[in-house]
């Protein structure tokens, strides 16, 4: 989807079921420490392939000029203790990590600035989780971030599918354990933090870093990708 530097929000109709909600603000100019781009999912959008090529492709990236921080990152699962300290469930379901939260970001406010200093100009933040994130959670990190150009990175995708993809992974996760299906319903609650529509994140996102962002969009569909992979 290309780009616009029309600063106003546009809705696009993709197909019948897929509103996208695409926009790319045009950031301010300013002497900014590094261009920080930040995946932010969407769940179910592959994002587990994303972060498993970006932990085994991290010397290669940093190689090539792109800082992957170490604030909150887990191999392979990408920064999904950044703002959680220990679960990263927490941010979605409405755990207060507060503490936690702040610390993580100080720390990724200082790791950023020594990466600066040391010669990088980008950095590369990602988990899917950040889609679910509410209103202070975003705005604590635009405050880590202040110093940084900001470029937002999501995938979107027919919620019919994402929904039906979650809930598939979740019969097959509870296959052997049937019982906790009645049980426990964690695994309901959160396939249905799937169901939040991409226009409001995004705008949420937005709105918390007053415009001065840029945001990419990009749609899950295998006839998309390249190479269809």
């Amino acid at each position: 989807i290309p780009a616009t530097s029309d600063p106003s929000p546009r809705i696009r109709a993709l197909n019948s079921r897929v509103i996208l909600y695409h926009y790319v603000k045009t950031t301010p100019s300013g002497p900014y420490a590094m261009q920080v781009f930040i995946h932010i999912g969407y769940p179910k959008t592959g994002s587990s392939a994303i972060q498993s090529h970006i932990f085994t492709n991290q010397r290669w990236l940093e190689n090539h000029g792109i800082y992957i921080p170490k604030s909150g990152y887990a191999s392979g699962l990408g920064h999904c203790f950044l703002l959680t300290g220990g679960n990263p469930l927490h941010s979605a379901t409405g755990k207060d990590d507060s503490n936690q939260e702040a610390g993580q970001l100080s720390m990724l406010s200082k790791e950023l600035g020594a990466c600066s200093e040391a010669g990088f100009s980008k950095a590369l933040i990602s988990w899917e989780g950040l889609a679910l994130l509410g209103k202070d959670s975003i705005e604590n990190i635009s405050a880590a971030l202040r110093d940084h150009q900001v470029t937002i990175l999501a995938y979107v995708r027919d919620p019919v599918d994402l929904y039906q993809s979650a809930v598939l992974q979740e019969i097959e996760s509870l296959w052997n354990y049937h019982e906790e299906i009645l049980e426990d319903d964690h695994n309901i609650r959160d396939t249905r933090l799937l169901g939040r529509d991409f226009s409001s994140t995004l705008g949420e996102w937005e709105s918390c870093f007053d415009g001065n962002i840029q945001i990419r969009v990009r749609v899950f569909d295998r006839n998309r990708l390249v190479d269809n992979n």
